[in-house]
């Protein structure tokens, strides 16, 4: 993980950041945590970048379908948001 992100530094003490909600972390897993949190998730929603409900509707599907998320950062996990709320939207008994 240090090879991808860089270790923290002086310079950069947190350089595991969400650039969506504008928060950093020391650990990529502290990162992947919050790429899996419902306020990650309802800012996407209210930023109108993943469909209105994803939260509700992953909740309803199981922790399952919420660890299929990629977290390996912003960028990723967006896109597999993405795919898993329209997947889970179109056929709602997908889980």
């Amino acid at each position: 993980m240090t090879q991808a992100f860089g270790i923290p530094t002086i310079d950069n003490p947190r350089p595991y950041g969400c650039s969506e909600c504008d928060v950093a972390f020391r650990k990529h897993g502290h990162l992947a945590k919050h790429l899996r949190s419902k306020s990650h998730i309802m800012k996407m929603e209210s930023n109108g970048l993943v469909p209105a409900g994803t939260y509700a509707i992953l909740e309803k599907s199981g922790p399952e379908v919420k660890d299929r998320l990629v977290t390996t950062n912003c960028e990723l996990s967006l896109q597999s948001l993405r795919t898993i709320a329209l997947s889970l939207f179109n056929n709602p008994s997908d889980t």
